[in-house]
């Protein structure tokens, strides 16, 4: 550009000139570009069915072809503005080299790596280059990192659910779990183990499983732990044991502790005691029943003693699932014209709501239970027709219950339940429908899960439908409910890769434009350096140098910024906001597409040296 200047050519002779080139280019790849966008479009529209549609306007698709051109333009025309200032003076004297070595105080030495000290210069003098380029990285880094975390997330939470095809139940026999008994609409008509037999006939159905919550009463003989005490206290409201108790207007922290201390049983809960004949103090709780291969998840979760599913199956052994510490705690808060109290229950750190941060902690216990200790579990079932016991307003000791009792010992305690289980964070129980046999009440479910045996068809789901519906079943398709959640993780999963790429492609493009405009400057040193013998590797290593401190630079700052955002947000959530930080910490992705990044712009350099090396050196060093 300079040599044109010196000639006599004007800046905006030399801008037309190049800009003509970008505008050829332009031109060229708009058509490809907006063709393979076009099509790429159309297969991703066809692998997400009915989710994604891609019907776009004729004239949408040239708009976008009209805008990407603009773009190249755009960034074509704003380094040639610059160009174009350069004298021609400065150009043939090439004074501009020397001024910059004079201002960043570049000294020479007698001994030296000239592929090592031409990086290094280079470097220095397209500092602004360099760090344009790292930050790119950086954000590749970081968006990645989050993105996979994110995914992992996605997909954890897909493979925890609808693991089932059919959710198979009589809805006109469910009632409800109180907390001390259990009452049914139509107790003997509950899907039992027959209906299993039932659906298992079917010749589409593989495997069926009974599932089934039930409440019970653990019943404590000698002193009643605070741990269990504390549990109730957070449920008084809606728990007839100790009637109601808080109102939310008016206690302060010591009239709360006050009302603790001070606690007596209702008069119906001790009228219930006696129609129930218990001498220990209960704790009302729950059993839940569950597959064995979900016990076995729940071995990461043990805080003491093994899950032995021998021992659970026989009826011997029972897991507890129980957290390390609860605490009680109380917010006052005021909005607008009104004010509250919220209360509730803190587990392993944890609370329920995050909104008000004005929190005062109440009480706290530690569990107080160990693995191998027994306890005696009562299970009340009421057989009556729970709808009744509503039409009659009756109070819960009018009833009459069957009892069915077992001492049992904790195989195991674990701080949290399986996904798919019910928990609502106080001290429950889990076990498998054989152990829950051995306590002597026949097996109701509240549900049976179904698992085809072969592909589902819409012919075969209609088949299915139809078997259900003669057998007089109420079913909820998993099948249809997974169907959904595929297409919704493919979509999750395309978009979360999309974001990725782009980034990729971006710190591709900016990389490897970044090195083949140095190398373009850089001819003349390219032909000099040949005409002393160097070779096309020892070329090439002169620009993997720059490589290597630009990546260095770049991956270094994102991981360490990733870490740093990572486990601040994870402090933040736990102690601040006392709630779970969904996300695991994952950088292997990150790694790989820094690697792969590196690779593919080391084999652009290779090439883009070798391309120089087949020009003759003179061709290298002269300018025109």
């Amino acid at each position: 550009i300079g040599m044109l200047r010196a000639v006599g050519a004007t800046k905006r002779q030399i801008i037309k000139v190049f800009g003509r080139e970008a505008l050829l280019i332009s031109l060229i790849c708009a058509p490809i570009s907006v063709t393979v966008a076009y099509f790429g479009l159309k297969l991703f529209s066809y692998l997400m069915g009915d989710l994604f549609i891609f019907n776009p306007e004729w004239y949408l698709i040239i708009i976008i072809g009209v805008i990407g051109i603009l773009f190249v333009m755009a960034a074509a025309l704003i380094p040639l503005f610059h160009a174009a200032r350069v004298t021609p003076m400065q150009a043939i004297r090439n004074t501009e080299l020397g001024r910059k070595m004079k201002n960043k105080k570049i000294k020479s030495v007698k001994d030296f790596n000239a592929q090592k000290l031409i990086s290094k210069r280079s470097l220095t003098f397209h500092r602004f280059r360099q760090v344009s380029v790292s930050l790119i990285l950086i954000a590749t880094i970081i968006v990645s990192c989050f993105c996979v975390s994110l995914l992992e997330y996605y997909l954890d939470d897909y493979n925890k659910y609808y693991e089932s095809d059919y959710v198979v139940f009589r809805d006109d026999t469910l009632g409800l779990n109180t907390a001390f008994a259990n009452f049914y609409k139509d107790y003997d008509a509950m899907v039992d183990n027959s209906d299993i037999d039932t659906i298992t006939s079917n010749r589409y159905i593989g495997n069926a499983v009974g599932k089934m919550r039930l409440t019970a009463n653990w019943l404590i003989d000698g002193e009643y732990p605070g741990y269990l005490r504390l549990a109730e206290f957070n449920r008084a409201e809606n728990y007839d044991k100790y009637g109601y108790l808080l109102e939310t207007h008016k206690e302060t922290p010591e009239e709360i502790i006050e009302i603790y201390n001070t606690m007596e049983f209702s008069d119906e809960y001790k009228e219930l005691m006696e129609v129930v004949g218990y001498e220990a103090e209960p704790f009302g709780t729950s059993i839940e029943t569950e597959r064995e291969e979900h016990l076995k998840l729940l071995e990461e979760y043990i805080l003491d003693g093994e899950i032995n599913i021998e021992k659970i199956n026989s009826g011997e052994e029972i897991i507890l699932v129980a957290p390390e510490e609860i605490a009680y705690e109380v917010a006052y808060h005021k909005d607008g014209y009104h004010s509250s109290v919220r209360k509730q229950l803190i587990t392993n750190g944890l609370k329920k709501y995050n909104d008000i941060k004005d929190y005062v902690e109440i009480l706290r216990e530690s569990m107080p239970f160990k693995a191998g200790e027994t306890v005696k579990l009562s299970i009340l079932i009421c057989t009556e027709k729970a709808n009744e016991m509503y039409d009659k307003n009756a109070k819960a000791y009018d009833y009459k219950y069957n009892r069915y009792e077992r001492e049992v010992k904790i195989g195991a305690i674990v701080s949290q339940a399986y996904t798919g289980t019910f928990y609502n964070r106080i001290p429950a129980f889990l076990t498998t429908n054989e152990g829950l046999s051995k306590f002597g009440c026949p097996l109701r479910y509240d549900y049976i899960d179904a698992f085809a045996n072969t592909k589902i068809t819409p012919e075969i789901e209609e088949s299915l439908e139809a078997f259900f519906r003669a057998a007089d079943y109420d079913t909820d398709s998993q099948y249809r409910l997974n169907e959904s959640n595929k297409t919704e993780l493919i979509a999750t999963v395309a978009g979360i890769a999309s974001i990725i790429l782009l980034l990729f492609c971006i710190a591709a493009s900016l990389v490897n434009n970044a090195l083949t405009a140095k190398i373009h400057e850089g001819k003349r040193e390219i032909g000099t350096l040949r005409a002393v013998g160097a070779s096309a590797k020892e070329l090439t290593m002169i620009y993997i140098h720059q490589l290597l401190s630009t990546f260095g630079m770049g991956c270094g700052l994102g991981f360490g910024i990733y870490t740093a955002v990572f486990f601040s947000a994870k402090l933040v959530c736990f102690y601040g906001l006392h709630m779970e930080f969904p996300f695991e910490f994952r950088i292997l992705t990150a790694v790989v597409i820094c690697l792969v990044l590196f690779a593919v712009c080391s084999l652009n350099l290779y090439s883009k040296i070798k391309k120089q090396m087949k020009y003759s050196i003179v061709e290298n060093i002269r300018e025109l």
